[in-house]
């Protein structure tokens, strides 16, 4: 699973997972109070039969596969190691979601007594290793530190050249409000650089992240200004995520600011079925995030996601696709800690995981369902 944010500003970083073994609810109709993954990890409604073995990726969308991913569990179903390879098929790419020059992407994981991850490294091997300079970072290394009741209290992610020189430290501290989260402090190199602020409505959905940036001395008598984010959240009856709306000034464009907006459908099972993404303004029209059409298709019982498609601009066309394998073999559900609670639906990173994780209000926790029965 590729980790690389679609747009790095949603989230500082994929923190956590806990592969959750039993007590605690995992549904996404938690309310905020502490129930799930947030007070130790649910079993996700325990383990399946059916779990992602692989995905191939087609750039292109010409029936030859650009990238594959594969997975490997433990013995208890949980994930413990991916593998991306860039194959490239010799035609160039509409959308690329690959690590930039990356040719080998890897992730593996650990995990405590309790289910919850504990440490995950990601290790990237490039096309070319002699075009990587020494600020690249090629591995990065994730620490937790959990209480008694199952929440983060401290997340470190470090960042290695391909020297193995240090070059990066992002620190993560949550602050809660009983069992429910309300603000974490970032911090980069020892240095406070943000704050993100939660609100929720009556029933424990955060309806809005805000996040404060400081003004900060980077260098004798260069200071940069201070600015705030938000994200502003809706939510349907079902307590489904169906629009996320990023705003965020934007010194490049003659201060009109910058805002991405991401609204989601779901069917009549609650699967999510399609995704408009769309920002303002479009800098770039090859970078899928900022203008782009998503379908999710699904298996004939309407539980396993099989395909993932990418209209990019939107014009009717399919110009990428990704497809997923399933293996019958027991699966445990893992969560995912992302601090800001936040990512609309489906991200972790440039390659959609799975097509609906759900979120844990309040907590900072997402269930993503790679597996099914």
């Amino acid at each position: 699973m590729i980790k690389q944010l679609a747009y790095s500003a949603i989230v500082g970083g994929c923190l956590a997972i806990t592969a959750c073994g039993g007590g605690g609810s995992s549904s996404s109709s938690d309310s905020g109070s502490g129930n799930g993954a947030g007070t130790g990890g649910g079993s996700g409604g325990g383990s399946t039969s059916q779990r992602i073995s692989r995905f191939s990726a087609d750039y292109d969308n010409n029936g030859i596969a650009d990238a594959v991913e594969t997975s490997r569990y433990d013995n208890n179903g949980r994930l413990i190691a991916t593998l991306y390879t860039y194959t490239d098929d010799g035609t160039a790419d509409i959308i690329n979601l690959n690590e930039e020059g990356a040719r080998e992407v890897s992730f593996d994981y650990t995990y405590n007594s309790q289910g919850q991850m504990t440490s995950w490294v990601k290790d990237i091997a490039f096309i070319d290793p002699a075009s990587v300079g020494p600020g690249r970072i090629v591995r990065q290394e994730f620490s937790a530190a959990y209480d008694s009741n199952g929440l983060v209290t401290e997340a470190i992610i470090t960042g290695f050249s391909i020297s193995g020189a240090q070059l990066t430290s992002q620190r993560f501290e949550p602050r809660y409000n009983g069992n429910v989260m309300s603000s974490f402090i970032g911090f980069i190199n020892n240095l406070q650089t943000y704050i993100t602020t939660f609100t929720y409505d009556s029933s424990g959905l955060p309806i809005l992240a805000q996040g404060d940036y400081p003004a900060i001395e980077i260098a004798p008598g260069v200071t940069t200004d201070a600015f705030s984010t938000a994200y502003d959240f809706e939510w349907n009856t079902n307590r489904q995520n169906t629009r996320v709306v990023f705003s965020s000034p934007d010194p490049t464009n003659s201060g009109n600011g910058f805002t991405s907006t991401v609204d989601s459908v779901f069917n009549s099972d609650a699967q999510l079925v399609s995704q408009q993404w769309l920002a303002s303004p479009i800098t770039d029209p090859t970078i899928w995030s900022l203008n782009s059409d998503l379908r999710f298709s699904y298996d004939a019982q309407n539980q396993r996601l099989t395909q993932i498609s990418w209209d990019l601009n939107r014009d009717g066309s399919i110009d990428a696709t990704i497809n997923y394998e399933w293996e019958a073999s027991v699966c445990t559900p893992v969560y995912f800690w992302l601090p800001q609670s936040l990512v609309p639906n489906i991200f972790l990173g440039n390659v959609p995981d799975n097509a609906h994780p759900s979120l844990i209000p309040g907590t900072g926790f997402q269930l993503f369902d790679h597996c099914a029965d």
